[in-house]
């Protein structure tokens, strides 16, 4: 999976590949059913499962794909993506509703040393638990960039070895990818 910036940093963009095909799934009669499938294909772990699956004949690859997903970095970028207004609102809202949904069973789950609930009634208002502060509040966990990822895991070397992969790794994204037949 690669990542591209456009030249603003509104928007970035996050390549995956996947391969299309059919699972395969033999009957005691020895009649083979195929089902429609589509398995991650970006990383070398990705590819050895299909492999896996297509040596074991439980998997007959039939096409491979690359796909594009922008992504927005700033409310600028949500406009540039999707420029109708009830749409993009539309995507906030799913998204906030499934990060609510997160949040809220977390907070409703968690028990303290004695196996008791920590939910209460000192976390409601008017007996109404407001999940709005939970979309609002910044998430824990942050998705860095392929780009982010590749800056951390070159700090470790000198400055001309981070330059060369940084420029082959800038090459490799912007190259035409193959699509197997």
């Amino acid at each position: 999976m690669a990542t591209a910036a456009s030249p603003v940093q509104n928007v970035i963009t996050e390549r995956s590949d996947y391969v299309v095909g059919f699972d395969l799934e033999t009957n005691d009669k020895n009649e083979v059913k195929k089902t429609p499938a589509y398995y991650a294909y970006s990383s070398e772990e990705d590819k050895a499962a299909v492999k896996k699956m297509v040596d074991e004949k439980k998997f007959e690859e039939d096409f491979t794909v690359t796909t594009s997903l922008p992504l927005a970095k700033s409310m600028a970028g949500i406009t540039q993506i999707c420029p109708n207004e009830e749409e993009a609102c539309n995507n906030f809202n799913r998204g906030a509703k499934q990060k609510a949904a997160n949040r809220l069973k977390a907070k409703l789950l968690d028990v303290d040393q004695d196996g008791k609930f920590t939910f209460g009634e000192n976390d409601l208002t008017n007996g109404v638990y407001d999940l709005t502060q939970e979309i609002a509040s910044e998430s824990k966990r942050k998705s860095l960039t392929e780009e982010e990822k590749l800056d951390k895991f070159l700090a470790q070397f000198p400055e001309n070895i981070r330059e060369a992969m940084k420029s082959a790794y800038a090459s490799a994204r912007t190259a035409p990818q193959p699509v197997a037949a």
